[in-house]
């Protein structure tokens, strides 16, 4: 409610809206499921490095393989695309969600489509290059386990954090899920967030979504506060500049 009024509408209220105003409510589950293109390619870079770094981790990359991973996702970008302008806003259509808001709003954007899909490789070919990926790299061939979220397929069960036992947060309902993270030694974790928004321009110490990661990690296995080093980083794309 604080950070955007019309997010905490768009995701509260339908289930309000329910029983008092269908036609309100059919309009906000449409709204809510759309997309602007800057959160459009935000999300195809999370898809796009997510299939990239379960390759490298099976020891599978080579340039064929970039290429055709790229290639794939110019098609798949292409196809939403196209489903997006073509799609009929004028009613809530529950088998077909995914819209962008610009055409939504009647706007022409059709020439914004090449260079959201060069965006979407750019960020990929800088992270390839950048030492964040030779940490990466080391960190499959080293470390005792690593994990890399797939967005493609949410796991809401596996997102939710246990409060329960946490007096103050007993009522508050958390889901969170780093997009990578690793444990490289005893009792020593980092958890790695990409983001491809606006930066920060300055660094106010490490942020609440990755508190949370952290915090997640605590409560899911049993860890000592006290005795556990975590690293925890968001790590911006194309900059690569970083805080946490």
């Amino acid at each position: 409610m604080e950070y955007c009024t019309k997010k905490y509408f768009l995701n509260y209220y339908p289930h309000v809206l329910k029983d008092e105003h269908q036609e309100l409510r059919l309009e906000t589950l449409l709204l809510k499921n759309l997309k602007s293109l800057e959160m459009w390619i935000g999300e195809k870079t999370h898809h796009l490095l997510s299939d990239y770094l379960r390759a490298l981790k099976k020891g599978e990359i080579t340039d064929e393989k970039i290429q055709s991973l790229k290639d794939e996702m110019t098609q798949e970008m292409t196809k939403e695309f196209e489903l997006s302008k073509n799609r009929d806003y004028s009613t809530y259509d529950r088998d077909q969600k995914f819209g962008l808001s610009e055409h939504y709003y009647g706007e022409n954007i059709d020439k914004r489509l090449q260079e959201s899909i060069d965006r979407v490789m750019n960020n990929l070919d800088v992270f390839i290059a950048s030492k964040w990926h030779e940490k990466v790299e080391h960190y499959f061939k080293s470390a005792k386990s690593t994990y890399i979220e797939n967005p493609r397929e949410r796991n809401f069960d596996g997102m939710k954090v246990s409060l329960s036992h946490i007096p103050a947060l007993k009522d508050i309902n958390v889901m969170a899920s780093p997009d990578f993270g690793v444990v490289f030694g005893d009792d020593k974790y980092l958890i790695i967030d990409w983001k491809t928004g606006q930066e920060k321009m300055e660094n106010d110490g490490i942020t609440d979504q990755l508190k949370i990661y952290a915090l997640k990690l605590l409560l899911k296995s049993h860890l000592d506060i006290e005795k556990t080093d975590i690293e925890a980083y968001e790590v911006y794309l194309p900059s690569l500049h970083s805080f946490g």
